[in-house]
């Protein structure tokens, strides 16, 4: 049914655990009908050999529309307790971004807070305090993009947490690094194609985000 993931459950606040309740969603692409596609892809977050967390990526392909939704969600309790709680949304329109929006919450305060409109050749960036700047020009690739297809040819990702283009560079065959604003490195691990492990150096710890199933053994 092309209306098992509809409008209304990508943009819902109970979309990750009713990710998590179909088992199918994480680890097989979902349906395919004419030009109607959803996939579904499920990592599993690391702080060395500890379990931390979950990422759920879901991408929407409807004819020229394309959604993308990530939803991370970290919950650590050792000595401190820490707790993290991420959504980026985007969607594009003949490869070209309509709308974004990113949100994070650190043990429950909310660090970002970001919508980003289209507005015919400039987007209306928005941030958590409601400031609001201008970026001229088309994006057509975003970070969120990273954990779905090997960013062939990219030398920037823009960021919809920074609200900026990110500088990208091929470190080696099937490796990407992502240099952030804020010091943190991400490098994209792909397998014919698609990304099977992202590892994040950052200045407190590094993590790294490893694909339940891995692309031709599911």
């Amino acid at each position: 049914m092309k209306t098992f993931l509809n409008q209304n459950l990508f943009n819902s606040g109970k979309f990750f655990l009713n990710c998590l309740s179909a088992v199918l969603l994480l680890i097989f692409p979902l349906q395919a009908v004419g030009q109607y596609q959803e996939k579904a892809i499920v990592f599993e977050i690391f702080r060395g050999q500890d379990k931390i967390g979950t990422v759920v990526a879901i991408s929407i392909a409807d004819g020229a529309k394309q959604m993308y939704r990530i939803e991370t969600h970290v919950d650590v309790r050792v000595v401190f307790s820490f707790k993290a709680d991420i959504v980026v949304r985007n969607t594009f329109m003949n490869n070209v971004l309509t709308d974004a929006y990113a949100k994070r919450v650190l043990n429950g305060t909310v660090k970002v807070n970001n919508s980003i409109l289209k507005q015919d050749v400039r987007y209306q960036m928005v941030n958590k305090d409601r400031d609001t700047t201008f970026y001229k020009g088309t994006i057509n690739y975003c970070v969120s993009q990273l954990y779905f297809e090997e960013p062939v040819n990219k030398a920037t990702a823009f960021s919809e947490a920074f609200l900026q283009q990110v500088p990208l560079s091929k470190s080696n065959k099937g490796t990407y690094e992502l240099k952030l604003p804020d010091g943190n490195v991400n490098h994209y691990t792909y397998i014919n194609g698609e990304c099977t492990e992202v590892a994040i150096e950052t200045q407190l710890s590094n993590v790294r985000l490893v694909r339940v199933i891995a692309p031709g053994k599911g």
